[in-house]
């Protein structure tokens, strides 16, 4: 995601925040975040000049649980080149915990025209996630208890049925594969 913050002065003197349009990336919505961040004196002396902070928001559409791994980091642009890189390794989101502070920069950095980073009052930024694993878990297995347009096979389970796709079950587990694709006796 290529995000321009139009007018991040404003945004940075009233102390508030602004969003970026939702994107999607690797089945989730997300939304890219900036605000300054509140001084706090017992941190260094260059709190004083002000900090500002970025965030990735990811979220489901769906109320049900969901996890999403990934790897991000965010690039402040100028010219379209680099000037300044935050990476963050491997995390997590899930319901509960939905938001990443992706970085934090020195106002008096972003706010000087000279070095680069706020052109025209705006201020580019760049985001970059890789998914590395996502569950969307399906919790209610009242959805599998009537047939669907996908289903074409009945799971007998104890004193019930699932509704289910053998294609589905076959790429999600070599088990299905074998029991609905191989050369299994019990077809």
């Amino acid at each position: 995601l290529r995000w321009v913050i139009n007018n991040p002065r404003t945004v940075y003197a009233a102390g508030t925040s602004v969003e970026s349009d939702e994107f999607d990336a690797g089945g989730f919505k997300w939304i890219a975040a900036f605000e300054k961040r509140p001084n706090d004196s017992r941190k260094r002396k260059a709190d004083a000049t002000g900090m500002a902070d970025f965030y990735l928001k990811c979220f489901m559409t769906h109320i049900r649980p969901w996890m999403c791994e990934a790897k991000a980091y965010y690039s402040l642009l100028l010219n379209d080149t680099t000037r300044f890189i935050s990476i963050k390794n491997r995390f997590s989101f899930d319901g509960e915990k939905n938001i990443l502070h992706v970085g934090t920069n020195y106002w008096d950095i972003l706010n000087n025209e000279d070095r680069g980073c706020l052109i025209d009052d705006t201020v580019s930024v760049e985001f970059h996630l890789r998914i590395i694993s996502a569950d969307r878990s399906v919790v209610d297995p009242g959805q599998f208890a009537s047939p669907n347009l996908k289903s074409d096979v009945i799971l007998k389970v104890e004193e019930g049925s699932l509704h289910v796709s053998k294609e589905y079950l076959a790429v999600q587990s070599p088990v299905f594969e074998t029991l609905f694709f191989g050369d299994f006796a019990e077809k």
